[in-house]
């Protein structure tokens, strides 16, 4: 009996002693004095402060639930984008991105007791406010845009009653009449002073905003290591659909398996976008939207069958890497790349929109070409199919000269018949194709490589012919 138990004790300990060191390798040590400087500098729109209940969340982050810490972290990248744009046109602080932080941890599906839903938590009669739909086809709460630009709208009018930032986040969240009764009582319009007079919900409310901006910037420091969505699925865009038509004929015209569709857009019901006289925003990678703009036109009807596959387009993504020039900044670099600038910060780490001259960074480029064989037109789209993997292109680099193509007539030898117009060039030393394709606006990089009949690959030596569209 004895014997038994040592044995037990043993392997008591052992197992203490094993979820010990996973729990170190998982999580490093910090010590609150750490956290607590890292806060009081932590640059945010209104002084943050820490406090237990700061703590108290964070250590929700960090110990409790790392896992939901990891999965909102990855879920930047699909979100962030989307608020920062909308930030922008409202010239409105960039910070205010957190918010859906804390309010549904980034999940355009999370409801709460009091039924607010999407990403940023509107109750049905607010929502019903700032016109958005909720009917038997769609729940426009869930809908990234159109959420967005509604509690934009939203925050605005509060921040122009208040002219407080951190009033206005209380009040988002408890109401303006209970912010209103405590600045009444608490005569005073600091948050801090304010706040022993809200609604314990609301009170924790500023902590806890304070905490979702520390779990952003600082997350690497306690071990957190997102694992990212496909990049496929990071570097979106959206089109305005106007007709009806169902995911199924999005796909059959795309490519796109209607599970990527459905996860892209979960404001739809019944995997059907509604007929809109002002449209409705149907969310794709970006390859897909080039694709969809080109054949929806011609769409009458919604038939669930193949449309025209000879023109069906297969997606590649690119990954090189980019060094930044003097003059360039974070918005030139993701309009060469035809991404945002959220997609740079993402891959890169960066917690601000600031470059440095000299800085290499990651990124990945999004583009498409047809399909030419007979055989792959006769492939239908499978639900089954796997998304498209990055090819890492070490030699597409950006060695970019200022020099003008077109300088001296030696470079070019000979010219395309009438019906294949192209001219020649000879590749220049230290010279790439995405160099050249870059500094053409009338053709881009998969133009180029089809004409030439060469895929991404292709690595070509100083003096190499190539044909250039004119």
């Amino acid at each position: 009996m004895r014997s038994h138990f040592t044995s037990l004790l043993v392997i008591i300990m052992l197992f203490t002693f094993i979820r010990s060191a996973t729990a170190d390798t998982c999580a490093p040590s910090f010590t609150e004095s750490e956290v607590k400087h890292r806060v009081k500098n932590m640059p945010l729109f209104f002084k943050p402060k820490y406090t237990d209940v700061v703590g108290s969340y964070l250590r929700t982050y960090f110990e409790k639930d790392r896992t939901k810490a990891e999965r909102i972290i990855a879920n930047t990248a699909l979100y962030f984008p989307i608020f920062e744009k909308y930030l922008r046109e409202q010239n409105m602080p960039m910070d205010l991105r957190m918010l859906p932080i804390l309010e549904s941890a980034l999940n355009p599906h999370a409801t709460s007791r009091s039924n607010a839903v999407g990403l940023w938590q509107f109750i049905q009669p607010t929502a019903d406010g700032y016109g958005l739909a909720n009917n038997r086809f769609v729940d426009e709460r869930k809908d990234p845009h159109r959420s967005t630009q509604a509690a934009l709208r939203f925050l605005n009018k509060l921040h122009e009653r208040y002219g407080d930032w951190a009033l206005a986040l209380a009040a988002y969240n408890g109401g303006p009449t209970r912010v209103n009764n405590a600045i009444k009582r608490a005569r005073s319009k600091d948050f801090w002073k304010v706040s022993k007079y809200l609604p314990k919900e609301t009170r924790n409310y500023i902590p806890a905003f304070i905490a979702a901006a520390y779990l952003y910037n600082y997350y690497e420091y306690h071990g957190i290591a997102p694992a990212s969505h496909a990049v496929e699925i990071q570097l979106q865009d959206y089109v305005k659909v106007f007709d009806e038509i169902s995911f199924q004929t999005v796909s059959d015209l795309t490519g796109v398996p209607t599970y990527d569709i459905e996860f892209l857009n979960p404001s739809y019901k019944q995997r059907v976008i509604p007929k809109s006289y002002s449209g409705n925003y149907l969310v794709l990678p970006a390859w897909a939207c080039q694709a969809l703009k080109k054949h929806y036109p011609n769409v009458q009807t919604v038939s669930g069958t193949m449309i025209d596959p000879d023109f069906l387009n297969q997606p590649n993504y690119l990954r090189t890497t980019y060094t930044v020039r003097p003059g360039d900044d974070i918005f030139k670099v993701a309009d060469v790349f035809s991404c945002k600038p959220f997609n740079i910060k993402y891959w890169n780490n960066l917690k601000t929109d600031q470059l440095r001259t000299g800085q290499e960074l990651n990124v990945y480029m999004t583009t498409y070409r047809k399909r030419k064989t007979a055989a792959a037109q006769a492939i239908k789209v499978s639900q089954k199919k796997k998304r498209t993997p990055v090819k890492v292109l070490p030699q597409l680099t950006n060695r970019i000269q200022p020099v003008d193509l077109f300088a001296t007539s030696n470079e070019f030898t000979e010219k395309g018949g009438k019906n294949n117009s192209f001219q020649m060039y000879i590749l220049k030393p230290g010279e790439s194709l995405l160099d050249i394709a870059q500094r053409h606006k009338h053709f881009s990089l998969p133009d180029l490589l089809a004409l030439n009949g060469w895929d991404y690959n292709i690595n070509l030596m100083a003096g190499s012919r190539i044909k250039l569209p004119l």
